[in-house]
């Protein structure tokens, strides 16, 4: 049991790690404000390595969520066995 724990807390710790985007987005903001030499292709640059970078968190964050629910769903079968078992 104690590996759904940590399972879940992997998830959470994802979920978590996912919302990061919104902190990222405005430092990358503000540093190109008070750094005004960036060309176009500076800025797509960095907003392409943070798309790879959350492109890899979301994926990350839903094999998570995959891997609960498979469990969840094993548990579930095997109580409800024991259930009918019991009847």
């Amino acid at each position: 049991m104690n590996k759904s724990i940590d399972k879940i807390f992997d998830m959470e710790q994802s979920i978590m790690s996912c919302w990061n985007v919104v902190e990222d987005l405005k430092l990358l903001n503000e540093y190109i404000l008070e750094n005004e030499v960036f060309t176009k292709d500076d800025i797509s640059n960095y907003l392409l390595g943070l798309e790879k970078v959350y492109q890899l968190k979301f994926d990350k964050c839903f094999s998570n969520f995959e891997d609960i629910c498979k469990r969840y769903h094993t548990y579930r079968k095997v109580y409800e066995s024991s259930i009918d078992d019991m009847k």
